[in-house]
């Protein structure tokens, strides 16, 4: 197999490998080069990528080992960070797109019909009715984040027999990861796509809002869920019930408890609520805040682009939702190894066609 060099990766030739190069930690994405080379008394390998797209193995300046390392790395930074984003996975509240060409995701909204007739002999007329539909939608951006090694400082790290350096991907992933949560609990106004933006669950059109009161009393914990419940069933949504709190007032309802001898903490009393699934820490949230989301596909889910983070594409690629990618191309000039570290997915909240919300947000607890 040649040599395949990347010259320019926003040329449209790149683009189709590079998009190609979906790293989820498997090791089938990777295999050692058959021709290898000595080093301190050691056999090491350059790596070959295999690029789901082409169906072809790429040659990579890294060697086998360094990869597994560094996707390691990128595998794990990503994982620590999945929070809201991570339950929608887990839950399977997802959505598969078509490709890296799909720049929107639409979904359409029914309105609801009136009363059946009821009669006794059933030839009355009856009251004629249509659903109607709204077309809703969301762009999907891309996020991602660059870094790169030089041939030297790999060189260097080679010879001194010192692993590769991981903290730029796992920085990298990191900050993919919190800015993909970000964009699910406050949305992002600056992606703008026909007229169409990305909200969250504070911010999207007709969330149910409230204020509640200081959660330093432990009581205050209760009624405020409770209202929070109500809010979202006088509004036809009935769980199940997750419920997201900044992390100060998490932590006042799990550390403080109830003196009447029952040695509850708030925190135990609210997963002992009707409807209530879970109740987490959401560090995205405004310290003095707490959202409570109903976990259906009606109310909120995830679309992504197979293989770039979530989902795998073919049987090469492993189904376990690491958040992210991460893709390799070399410099023209083969002095640098460039990666990014991406995911292309949108958060999408939705409300019914009489504008009545499975979300809950509340501040000033």
């Amino acid at each position: 197999m040649s040599d395949l060099q990347i010259l320019n990766p926003a040329s449209p030739g790149a683009m189709d490998v590079l998009s190609g190069m979906l790293l989820h930690g498997n090791a089938n994405r990777y295999r050692a080069a058959k021709q290898g080379f000595v080093q301190n008394g050691r056999k090491r390998h350059t790596t070959q990528v295999y690029n789901s797209r082409m169906g072809i193995w790429m040659n990579s300046l890294l060697l086998k080992d360094e990869w597994e390392e560094l996707d390691a790395a990128v595998i794990r930074a990503a994982r620590s960070k999945l929070q809201l984003v991570g339950d929608l996975v887990d839950m399977g509240l997802t959505k598969r797109l078509g490709s890296i060409g799909t720049m929107i995701s639409q979904w359409n909204v029914a309105s609801a019909m009136t009363a059946a007739t009821v009669s006794m002999d059933g030839r009355s007329q009856g009251e004629a009715d249509r659903v109607d539909y709204l077309l809703k939608s969301v762009p999907v951006p891309v996020i991602f984040k660059p870094y790169h090694f030089g041939s030297r400082e790999l060189s260097s790290s080679r010879n001194s027999g010192d692993a590769i350096e991981t903290s730029h991907a796992e920085e990298a992933a990191r900050v993919v990861i919190e800015t993909l949560e970000t964009m699910a609990i406050s949305g992002d106004s600056t992606v703008n796509f026909n007229g169409n933006s990305i909200t969250g669950i504070t911010n999207a059109a007709n969330v149910n809002t409230g204020s509640g009161s200081d959660w330093g009393t432990i009581a205050n914990v209760i009624t405020t869920v409770q209202a929070m419940i109500s809010a979202l069933e006088a509004d036809g949504h009935y769980g199940p019930y997750m419920l997201y709190a900044a992390r100060t007032q998490f932590n006042q309802a799990k550390n403080n408890f109830f003196t009447d001898g029952s040695g509850d903490s708030a925190y135990d009393r609210v997963l002992r609520m009707s409807g209530i699934q879970g109740f987490k820490a959401l560090d995205g949230l405004t310290d003095g805040t707490c959202a409570l989301v109903q976990m259906t596909a009606e109310v909120i889910d995830l679309a992504f682009v197979p293989g770039f983070g979530f989902g795998a594409i073919d049987e090469m690629g492993a189904g376990i939702p690491n958040g992210v990618t991460n893709i390799e191309w070399m410099s023209g000039d083969g002095m640098a190894t460039y990666h990014k570290v991406l995911t292309i997915a949108v958060p999408r909240v939705k409300s019914r066609y009489d504008g009545k919300s499975g979300i809950a947000y509340y501040s000033s607890i």
